[in-house]
Parts: C-alpha cells; structure tokens; sequence
C-alpha cells in the first residue's frame, strides 16, 4: 500500500472513530435531557393512553381518542404550548413503551405498587375506581360467593387484580386474558364465572350487553398514577404541580366527573407540594407555567 493509500486509510478510520465518539455524545446527551426539555423541543407530548377502557381511555363513535386520561394529556399539552400525540399501550406494553422513550408519560389505569416502582415512578395518585366483579345476570353479586368454590375468574393479564384475589382466595382458578372486552365475552360465553375490573369499565360493559351482564359488588379499592421514567424528578416535579394545580382550580374533578359521572374523591392538595399563594398564575417560578 502506498503512502498516500495509508494516510487515506488513517483519516477514514479517524473520521469514523470521532463520528462514533459524536454519536455516543449525543446519545448521552439526550438520555441526560428531562423529558420536559425534550417534550418542548419535540413540540409534542407522546401520551401513553388506553383506546379500550371506558371512561379512562376509549375511542369514540367519530374514532377519537377521549376519556379522563386523554383529556387530562390534553390539558397538559395545552399548558405546555406543544401537540398532543397518542400511543395506544396496554398492561403488558405500558411499561416497555415508557422505557424505550416511545411514550413520555403513561395517563392510564396503571396502578403505583411497590414492584413497578422499582422501574419507573409515579405521580400523585390522579384516580380512584372501585373494582368489582362483572358477572352474568342473575348470578349472585357478591365477590365472597366465588371464593373457595371452585368457580374460574377472569383476571387481566399484568393487572394485579388477579393477585389481589389470590390473596383472598389462594386456590383461586384464575384465568388470564390479554384485554377487558376479552374478559366480558369470557363471562358472557361462560368460561369463566366473573371477571375482575375496575367498576367504570364493568357498567359500561353491563351497558353494551344490557340483560345479560351485571355488575357486582366492589373488592378492592384501586388507585390509579401517572407513570413516567425513573429519575426525571423535573418532568415528574412540572406533572405533580400540574395536577394539584387543576385540582385546585377544579379542573380535574369536572374532568373526572363528566365521565364517571361520580365525584372525584381525592384530595391532592395534601398530598404535597402545592401551598396556599406559592402558585399564583404567572409566577416565574412556577412549574405549571413552563
């Protein structure tokens, strides 16, 4: 090889070492942005949301996204200044899609445990739903009826309802499915006896197959967070204000109320950070208005 072919040959492998160095730069220095700086450079917030769970995330007849979640990103968004773009996630893909940065926050059913917050972080908790048992009419109501009998209950996949159950009743026979209309065909095909979700949910499916579902009694209380990557304290931070901002307002309970059509029986102001006169619309040191 000649001289010039060898100082060639240096300088290319030269160029690609630096390329290399610079893409891992930038790489490393997007992993170090908050998700809110990325947020507003983006333009647009990519919200986790359910498409198959009324009324936290459904989409209607016209084929838009709605329901509490969505909404509430959309409220978010609108205070950020950017878009808002949703991305269908599920129990088994919600977690993955959070960490692999294709979704920035997940506003879903997703409940805080102790488990999941060993891989990423929640919010104040935002909602609270009762969860029952949807059973075919005229089959008894209460969850203590299908305990120690036997009976097959239906539980989602990833959800930690079915555990919840196991605790009351360890020899359960569960069975599992991967999404809730699954699990009221289950009932109504009769493979299993009940199905366990959250009440919302189990009186619009009651609706849908008026006659032939019924809602039953409550078992557990569940509560719902926003859930976002681990260690993002400033986008976590800029989501706690926000919601304990529209709390204050009232913002949050009308969104809660318009559909589940019950009052929202949280109090968030408690929980935290927001004092009487800290916040006051403009403050330049506001999260909220970021």
């Amino acid at each position: 090889m000649g001289i010039q072919k060898i100082r060639l040959f240096l300088l290319a492998i030269s160029c690609g070492l630096l390329a290399s160095l610079g893409g891992t730069a930038a790489a490393q220095a997007e992993a170090q942005k908050s998700t809110l700086q990325a947020i507003q450079e983006r333009g647009a917030l990519l919200a986790g949301v359910r498409f198959d769970y009324p009324p936290n995330g459904f989409v209607d007849e016209q084929g838009k996204v709605v329901g509490y979640g969505p909404d509430l990103a959309r409220e978010f968004a609108r205070h950020l200044g950017v878009d808002v773009k949703f991305i269908q996630t599920t129990s088994q893909t919600r977690i993955p899609l959070l960490q692999n940065g294709q979704i920035d926050a997940e506003f879903g059913i997703t409940t805080p445990s102790k488990v999941r917050d060993e891989v990423v972080d929640f919010s104040l908790v935002y909602n609270l739903e009762k969860t029952v048992i949807l059973v075919r009419d005229g089959e008894p109501t209460d969850p203590k009826a299908y305990m120690g009998t036997g009976k097959k209950i239906g539980a989602l996949q990833g959800s930690i309802f079915g555990d919840l159950w196991k605790q009351q009743d360890p020899n359960a026979d569960l069975k599992l499915y991967q999404e809730y209309p699954q699990l009221s065909v289950a009932v109504l095909q009769g493979k299993v006896d009940a199905s366990l979700m959250n009440v919302a949910t189990a009186v619009e499916f009651s609706k849908r197959h008026e006659g032939k579902l019924r809602t039953g009694e409550p078992f557990f209380v569940d509560t719902h967070s926003i859930m976002v990557r681990e260690n993002d304290s400033r986008w976590l931070n800029w989501l706690n204000w926000g919601l304990q901002r529209l709390w204050s307002e009232g913002k949050l309970q009308a969104l809660y109320e318009h559909y589940y059509q019950t009052p929202l029986e949280i109090d968030i102001w408690q929980n935290g950070m927001l004092q009487p006169g800290v916040t006051v619309i403009g403050e330049k040191n506001d999260y909220w208005q970021q």
